[in-house]
């Protein structure tokens, strides 16, 4: 459909005769869109009824999208005839022997730090939602992320909100000193609240930036913010709603425009898990250089010259630093040597060159580098995604080399009755896909690969060496893991690929199709396993409902009340259904982080800890600030 000009330009082509042929999904657009995509094609075929010597421009919007836009079914039957004539149809499943893949749900569940980032990001989209859809006597609507003018805003809050289910990151709280003075002061002189419940307030803050949980007053239900009331109680987002005018903990009435003024302005930033992992093997690695340093002195016998040597490497680190700053024509290059490592893993460094070793395999029995004598790292288990992946392919590993030395037994055995050598028949070697649309969500899993498997075995296609990547993951018989982003969603032929995960449900279907066809096309000589990995309660299972035939029906009912017409049709129709999954929200909970909804009633405990609130934009890459829940004049995400 974005290629009409291209179409358009292949039409002056001169030729006898004339093919439009294409074997890529449709991406999901609007029927009319989808349509005028079809008569810029039919027009490429210059078939005498589409030209407008004919006026075939004129018959094809009188008798077919005029019809087409009421939604009349006689538009369809004519199309219909009309392609019967012009088009073949072939595909993948009118192949009997290409083999089909199977398709695989595994519901995952979040373990309780993703269930805290999680829902911090669910608390500031709700209190967003519910603050600016408030009446009073000022309205909030312009900064709701319902308003089509926050679309962008919109965007971002479920796209992070997606990236949470995944793991491997945590969502902190900060408020500046003075929103938080300010707070604390609408309460003693516009609300009169006493010292001692001010106190309580003043306490959640310090434990809200600290990093702690604080129960709901209501339901009791652990979050790292809350609202607070013109009482000064604490209440979560699910205690109250649009039309809540009284306190649902003391029944005191409040006025809504004095509520949304009383919320402070929440500062949420990103925390990845990797970020502290680097940190602390960097506090290892000192600590295990100096246990050699130790070692080293008593070995020659004189500190001294043990310190000697040590500023000896120092001055050898800083010219390598300097080296690396340097132009690349004028980089001092190092003698020609062969790269010694100590006998203990230290840090993977060279004691000549000072060069981290990278092609580790860590996949024999030892579960270390032969090399450098890295030793693999186990996931945490709170990362539950890569957890389960990790597991799955350490026992698709072992099957794997199991049916190999099955085959290789059998075939000398046969060899030595027959008296003549004997060809197991060939065995599909185990190649795995792992897709995420996200690329931070590929380097946490990438990071945890690797440091489990080996850089030996995982392939990343993405960056200037995606083609060597690549040659990597077809060639080498160690590699059998390959982290694959959108960028490498087409053009691949990966039809020896054995199974494939998909990190997260993938809200455009073509999308999904596109990657399944890199490796069921024509070639393959096997089933394709393809694992969708869902987080249990979570928005994934919103969007897997969307996605189902229901789901979508429902979704396209929605997108047709009050839809404009033509241009912003498509638009209207996205930002209805990120907005019904955006309303659709829910907290998570369970028994860690407070009462299970069928347990729920109401409870006046004081708050006990806070944690880690939410995300509404920003840039993934980096730990820096990412959105703000309001600010002090009216309830926002900037």
């Amino acid at each position: 459909g974005s290629t009409n000009n291209v179409i358009e330009f292949a039409s002056w082509i001169t030729a006898q005769r004339r093919w439009a042929m294409t074997g890529t999904p449709t991406p999901q657009t609007l029927s009319n869109n989808s349509l005028r995509n079809i008569y810029c094609l039919l027009g490429f075929l210059k078939h005498d009824y589409f030209t407008t010597r004919f006026e075939g421009d004129k018959m094809w919007k009188k008798y077919i999208t005029h019809y087409w836009k009421d939604r009349h079914l006689v538009s369809f039957f004519r199309l219909r005839s009309l392609l019967s004539l012009l088009m073949v149809r072939h595909t993948k499943f009118d192949i009997v022997e290409l083999p089909p893949p199977v398709f695989t749900k595994t519901h995952t569940m979040m373990s309780n730090a993703e269930i805290c980032a999680y829902n911090t990001l669910a608390s500031a989209i709700q209190s967003n939602i519910i603050t600016t859809s408030m009446e009073g006597k000022t309205s909030g609507w312009q900064d709701s992320l319902l308003n089509p003018r926050q679309s962008q805003n919109a965007r971002q809050a479920f796209s992070n909100i997606r990236l949470a289910c995944s793991g491997g990151t945590s969502v902190v709280p900060t408020l500046s000193d003075k929103n938080w003075t300010e707070t604390l002061q609408y309460l003693q002189e516009d609300h009169g609240v006493d010292p001692i419940r001010i106190k309580v307030v003043d306490n959640f803050f310090r434990r809200m930036t600290s990093g702690e949980m604080s129960s709901c007053m209501c339901c009791g239900v652990q979050l790292s913010t809350l609202f607070v009331m013109p009482c000064a109680d604490l209440v979560c987002t699910e205690c109250i709603d649009n039309k809540t005018t009284d306190c649902p903990v003391c029944q005191k009435a409040f006025d809504v425009d004095k509520f949304q003024l009383l919320q402070p302005g929440i500062d949420y930033t990103w925390k990845w898990n990797l970020d502290e992992a680097k940190e602390k093997r960097e506090r290892e690695a000192m600590l295990k250089r100096e246990i050699e340093r130790t070692r080293r002195a008593s070995v020659v016998g004189n500190l001294a010259e043990a310190n000697h040597l040590e500023r000896e490497e120092q001055i050898m680190d800083h010219d390598l630093i300097l080296n690396e700053n340097r132009p690349i024509n004028i980089r001092r290059k190092h003698p020609a040597h062969i790269c010694e490592y100590p006998s203990v893993f230290i840090d993977a460094k060279c004691n000549l060159c000072r060069e981290e070793h990278r092609e580790c395999n860590m996949m024999n029995e030892k579960s270390e580098c032969s090399i450098c004598h890295r030793v693999a790292e186990d996931c945490p288990q709170e990362e539950s995604k890569f957890y389960y992946i990790i597991r799955k392919l350490i026992h698709l590993r072992s099957l794997d080399q199991f049916d190999t030395r099955q085959n290789n037994f059998r075939s000398s055995t046969a060899s030595r009755v027959i008296g003549e050598e004997v060809h197991s028949p060939e065995r599909r070697a185990l190649k795995v896909i792992i897709f995420s649309q996200f690329r931070p969500i590929l380097n946490l899993i990438g990071d945890r690969l690797i440091r489990k498997f080996g850089d030996d075995n995982i392939s990343e296609y993405w960056g200037y060496a995606k083609a060597k990547e690549l040659d990597k993951f077809i060639y080498s018989p160690d590699c059998f893991i390959m982290l694959l982003s959108r960028d490498g969603s087409h053009g691949l032929d990966l039809s020896f690929v054995t199974h494939m995960f998909f990190m997260e449900e993938i809200w455009d279907k073509s999308l999904e199709q596109q990657v399944v066809a890199r490796s069921y096309r024509m070639g393959t000589k096997g089933h394709v396993e393809i694992e969708q990995l869902v987080s249990r309660n979570s928005v994934e299972e919103l969007m897997a409902n969307m996605n189902d035939r229901e789901g979508e029906q429902s979704a396209v009912k929605l997108s047709e009340n009050g839809a404009p017409h033509e241009a912003k049709r498509l638009k209207h129709a996205v930002h209805t259904k990120q907005s019904y999954l955006l309303k659709s929200l829910r907290l998570i909970r369970n028994d860690m982080n407070g009462i299970l909804p069928h347990q729920r009633k109401r409870a006046t405990a004081m708050p006990m800890a806070v944690a880690k609130p939410s995300i509404i934009e920003g840039n993934h890459e980096h730990d820096e600030t990412l959105t703000k829940q309001s600010n002090k004049k009216a309830v926002r995400f900037l």
